[in-house]
């Protein structure tokens, strides 16, 4: 794995040589596969027949799996319920569903420890793991939780595939829950995968243009010398610096608090559309000048990028968990107005993105950090929200998602801005 990783990292910009370089991502991806492949036949048990493709893990499913592995709690799974619209056609949407996954290569994944590291299979005709049950309505969380917790022990070492449907029906409303491991989708996938569900269940689906096994050895591929020198240089003057605890408050669990922007959207764009930058260089601009109020003017904080600039067409449509956190900083002491600031952050974004698939342990160690004194442990997230297809009837309106742990690193404090 290391030697695959060492290859994939080398590069030339130029279109003749990443023709060259794709074809030898290509021809390691495949010399991985086939030294895993009795390892991985022999662990699951199966046959070959049984097996649609083997690929390594990126660094983030392998900080994931390795998480998950070592907690008592099911960490990395994700719950999405769904209350379900009328008419209540529970077969209809099970078929949909099945249809869906049966096309979808990452949502018919399980992983397997090799001596080359952890392998993503994906597997050709998996059980899907769908369970309906009844339930009183006071008592659909904690059926839930406890759905979830049977469910996770069972495939504790995610030989199985991690994704769970469970069906609840209440006196008064019918619930679908959606169990799913972070190490099968990401943010961007997730309006996606339902999206098909929806699309397939009124007859109209058409399966993506790219599956995720195909993307992984771009993934892989970032330059990690270029990446060591950019990361270097970007960060040289920062400090790792942990967000206070605030005195008297106990931490006794997770916390969540949504507020309403009082400023839209539109006013937004329109100050954007003026200094040439984005919505999302703004937000940061605004979390740096709060977090330098607690630990000062050159602030670090994470960001989780989509990692969907990956010069592919349709790239954005790939269902699969292609994000990654990378740190950002922004110089707060020598900013000489709000406007500068802005440009300082999106200029900032705009040169990570070629590194936007450098695995976080890499720039921790290049900074030399520990996990006792982490680089940052806050958490920028921004994210802009579909619209809804307002010519299919929905299927179900999500309710509130339960989430055990959405990253790979222990955070503080999570801004989260969706449109």
């Amino acid at each position: 794995m290391a030697r695959l990783a060492l290859e994939l990292s080398k590069g030339d910009a130029s279109s003749s040589q990443n023709f060259s370089i794709a074809g030898f991502v290509k021809q390691n991806l495949s010399a991985f596969a086939n030294k895993s492949a009795f390892e991985v036949y022999e662990q699951l048990a199966l046959d070959p027949g049984d097996v649609e493709s083997i690929a390594p893990c990126t660094a983030l499913q392998e900080g994931m799996i390795a998480k998950f592995l070592n907690s008592e709690k099911p960490l990395y799974y994700n719950i999405f319920p769904m209350v379900i619209s009328s008419p209540n056609d529970i077969d209809g949407i099970h078929k949909a569903w099945v249809q869906v996954i049966r096309s979808t290569g990452i949502l018919r994944t399980c992983f397997c420890e090799t001596s080359d590291g952890y392998a993503q299979v994906v597997l050709r005709n998996p059980k899907i793991q769908w369970e309906e049950i009844s339930t009183p309505d006071n008592t659909v969380q904690i059926t839930i939780l406890d759905k979830l917790a049977e469910h996770a022990d069972s495939n504790k070492d995610l030989h199985k595939v991690p994704l769970y449907l469970l069906v609840i029906e209440t006196p008064k409303r019918t619930i679908l829950v959606l169990n799913i491991f972070h190490g099968l989708y990401d943010g961007s996938s997730l309006p996606l995968i339902l999206e098909d569900v929806q699309m397939a269940y009124h007859g109209r689906y058409e399966p993506r243009p790219h599956q995720f096994a195909d993307i992984v050895g771009h993934l892989l591929s970032v330059d990690t010398a270029k990446a060591r020198i950019f990361w270097e240089k970007t960060l040289a003057r920062a400090t790792p610096c942990s967000f206070p605890e605030a005195p008297g408050v106990r931490d006794d669990g997770d916390h969540a608090v949504q507020l309403v922007s009082k400023i839209s959207i539109t006013s937004v764009e329109a100050i954007c559309k003026k200094i040439g930058c984005t919505p999302q260089a703004v937000y940061q601009a605004a979390w740096a000048s709060v977090l330098s109020g607690y630990i000062g003017l050159r602030p670090v904080f994470g960001v989780v990028v989509s990692g969907r600039s990956i010069p592919l067409e349709y790239i954005e449509q790939t269902i699969g968990p292609l994000f990654n956190t990378i740190p950002s900083t922004l110089d707060l002491e020598n900013a000489r107005s709000w406007e500068e600031l802005v440009k300082e952050a999106h200029c900032l974004y705009s040169e990570s993105i070629p590194y936007h698939h450098t695995p976080l342990r890499l720039v921790n160690k290049w900074m030399r950090v520990t996990a006792e004194r982490p680089l940052f442990d806050t958490l920028f997230v921004y994210q802009r929200g579909k619209a809804r297809n307002s010519n299919l009837v929905p299927l179900w309106e999500v309710a509130d998602t339960i989430a055990s742990a959405d990253v790979c690193i222990p955070i503080s404090h999570l801004v989260c801005r969706r449109l």
